[in-house]
């Protein structure tokens, strides 16, 4: 539990005006990231935890003359549930000081120790801050930053030479994809032609003028696919109306017109909103993609509804493994 002074302003509020102010405010709601920080620069990272116990489960009568033991026993826990609900951290319950229930977002020992030795002393010459971070849910950005530290540790993170180069002074050069260096290999664009034969291979002389005339793109968009299909990393830009969605569309189709040969696996796609996402995947299902799964609960589109991601996973029939999984991951949100 950290205590701390009450705004100014609520000092000599009532009660109720209190508890208003800090529900309106949304300030330090259950589940808020929040940072520790000491003048001593040391630093630890906590969530906003429910300080209310959990109420005893009352077990309905179906006999008046139920045993008076276990009547006795549940009147003792529903009293030590009142305590327990008196002596819980309240932000407004005090007019000088608020309080709050905080753990540690990583158990890691030596946070563990500096905070036990904290709680401990009387009183500290160390001045602490706490740092809110409002709107940020850690459950929704702990995985990806947990996958990343243990990519780190394993140093296979994807594209580390062009996210974090050694050196910084000079442009890291962008090879071409691994499955292109195979002996014999070369892009089939038939899937952008109208079916008619065009082959491409990176390194090598292409045939841009049929490509021209048997594709519908211009010619920065043509330039812009034979440009991704050379290299393990590209970058397109255009002003918005340019077709930067539509030549993402016909790269996409071309890695899966040619998937027996490289094996893409998933493909993901991210768009900045909903509705740019959601366009993307219908170009894609009215050129013919039907294996699309749409991930987000936020799509609007009529097209995509029955591809949700929940709507999939609840007509589909869990496995005994999946429901194992499933019970494990309720059983530790309840512990937590």
């Amino acid at each position: 539990m950290v205590d701390f002074d009450q705004p100014i302003d609520l000092q000599n509020s009532q009660p109720q005006q209190r508890k208003d102010w800090w529900q309106n405010s949304k300030r330090l709601q259950v589940g808020t990231l929040i940072c520790l920080t000491t003048s001593s620069s040391r630093t630890v990272f906590l969530l906003v935890e429910d300080p209310l116990p959990t109420p005893p489960h009352s077990k309905p009568q179906e006999d008046e003359d139920e045993d008076a033991d276990l009547q006795s026993q549940a009147n003792t826990a529903q009293e030590k549930y009142k305590r327990k609900l008196d002596e819980a951290p309240s932000l407004s319950g005090d007019r000088r000081r608020a309080a709050v229930m905080l753990r540690l977002v990583q158990n890691r020992p030596d946070d563990i120790v500096w905070t036990l030795s904290q709680m401990t002393k009387r009183t500290s010459t160390l001045r602490q801050s706490l740092v809110e971070f409002p709107g940020s849910l850690l459950q929704s950005f702990q995985p990806p930053l947990e996958a990343l530290q243990m990519m780190n540790r394993r140093l296979d993170i994807p594209f580390r030479e062009f996210l974090a180069p050694e050196d910084i002074t000079s442009i890291p050069e962008v090879d071409p994809a691994a499955y292109t260096q195979a002996p014999g290999f070369s892009y089939d664009l038939s899937s952008l032609t109208h079916g008619a034969e065009l082959n491409y291979t990176p390194g090598k002389e292409f045939d841009h003028e049929a490509f021209n005339i048997l594709a519908d793109l211009d010619r920065a968009q043509q330039n812009a696919i034979i440009h991704t299909l050379s290299n393990s990393l590209a970058l397109i830009q255009g002003p918005p109306g340019t077709g930067k969605s539509y030549t993402g569309v016909a790269v996409i189709k071309t890695l899966l017109g040619n998937q027996s040969i490289i094996d893409p696996g998933p493909i993901i796609c991210v768009c900045y909103t909903n509705h740019a996402l959601d366009q993307l995947l219908e170009h894609l299902i009215n050129d013919g993609v039907d294996q699309i799964i749409r991930i987000g609960s936020r799509s609007k589109s009529k097209i995509l509804q029955d591809l949700n991601l929940n709507f999939l996973t609840q007509r589909v029939e869990q496995t005994k493994t999946e429901k194992s999984e499933k019970w494990k991951l309720y059983q530790e949100l309840n512990r937590q």
